[in-house]
């Protein structure tokens, strides 16, 4: 830890020194005369022999004999280290003491730059390395949007049949390893209990008998144990296709995909008196993947394909006052960040009634509070979230 005494001791301590350096390059130097050591004589005459023996006899080019015997070496003050040192004063009242940062970075980067060089044809090699440093910031790119669920590749699906309720991809080609994806995140709010909710969402289809979340229900380590996501890997599809029956009893069909059109409305289970007849929630994620549950609650042990969506839920403002009495569109906004264990979630594709059409409620504005950065936003919001939205209908 430095003080500003100490900071100005190290000024003058530096500014010594320095005067020291020349002083002793100036006066003292002269009077010595310094060689090379014969390790290092010895060394350069055999790298003299080694290039005049790649030499081809035909060769125009002789290359020229190497002076015989030791060179003299004189003391030299152009050098990067004695540079630097009149700016450690400053560089610590920039950025704190020397052991808060390194140097490692820009060597591991020097080290970048030549392998970079290796590729190239060796003559026109600053533009081989610049195009090999664009295509790797492009492939970073890739991986960024990859992770944050916004590739804009399309996912081409064949006609669905009127009976399905729903259709996703059979594609297998875009995939996550979900150790790998939880550590790249593992700062990211969103994520926090995103394999245990995995997993009672998946348990909950798979042992309950009642309809619901199965994360609302309680399951035994030993339930959690017998759960096997095959290959630890999370399937990603892009768009999801859900038919229903209009109002005016026609057969229709949303299309929605977590960029654009990503709001849905499954059926609430509210036991309160008068309850509102849909939950409402944006999707993060459309996903797929392979599981086998070895426990004996279930005589079926083969491997089994499971939909899911990730969701991030929407709460009902239940101080304003809606409904068709009311001449208001009812009023719904994310959970905050203090109320986790409900804004997050795993939905049946199958639970899903329909797209719905939200609508912003302008005069309140956007806000930063209710989520971190985070990628269960989509990239155009900016981190931000509206306060609250209204429910077209």
């Amino acid at each position: 830890m430095h003080t500003e005494t100490t900071l100005f001791h190290f000024d003058n301590s530096t500014t010594r020194l320095g005067n020291d350096i020349r002083k002793f390059a100036n006066e003292c130097c002269p009077a010595f005369r310094t060689y090379d050591l014969p390790r290092e004589t010895a060394a350069r005459a055999r790298r003299q022999g080694s290039k005049t023996a790649r030499v081809p006899a035909t060769s125009a080019v002789i290359p020229k004999p190497a002076p015989v015997g030791r060179k003299q070496r004189s003391f030299n003050l152009a050098t990067y280290k004695l540079h630097a040192l009149g700016d450690y004063v400053h560089t610590i009242r920039l950025f704190g003491t020397t052991d808060n940062y390194s140097t490692q970075v820009g060597e591991l980067e020097h080290r970048r730059v030549k392998r970079f060089y290796s590729r190239t044809n060796k003559i026109a090699f600053a533009r081989g390395i610049a195009q090999h440093q664009h295509r790797e910031r492009l492939l970073h790119i890739m991986k960024e949007r990859k992770t944050r669920f916004e590739d804009e590749s399309e996912e081409p699906l064949p006609k669905c049949l009127p009976e399905a309720h729903y259709q996703i991809g059979q594609s297998r080609r875009d995939y996550c390893n979900i150790t790998a994806f939880l550590s790249m995140h593992k700062s990211d709010l969103a994520l926090k209990d995103f394999l245990p909710r995995l997993k009672a969402h998946i348990l909950g289809r798979l042992l309950s008998t009642e309809p619901g979340n199965g994360e609302e229900q309680e399951f035994t380590q030993a339930q959690y144990n017998a759960l096997i996501i095959i290959k630890n890997r999370l399937y990603r599809h892009k768009i999801l296709r859900v038919n229903y029956t209009s109002y005016d009893l026609r057969r229709d069909q949303d299309s929605l995909n977590p960029r654009t059109h990503a709001d849905v409305m499954v059926l609430s289970h509210e036991t309160e008196e008068n309850p509102h007849p849909y939950w409402y929630a944006r999707i993060i994620g459309i996903f797929h993947l392979d599981v086998q549950f070895n426990g004996p609650e279930l005589n079926d042990h083969s491997a089994k394909r499971m939909d899911v969506l990730w969701v991030r839920w929407f709460a009902r403002d239940r101080n304003f006052k809606s409904g068709w009495a009311a001449r208001r569109l009812p009023r719904i906004g994310f959970y905050p960040q203090d109320d986790l264990a409900n804004a997050f979630g795993f939905i049946d594709p199958n639970d899903i009634v329909r797209a719905v059409h939200l609508i912003p409620a302008y005069h309140f504005g956007c806000t930063k509070d209710l989520l971190p950065p985070s990628i269960a936003r989509r990239k155009p919001d900016n981190n931000e979230d509206w306060e609250w939205y209204y429910v077209n209908m």
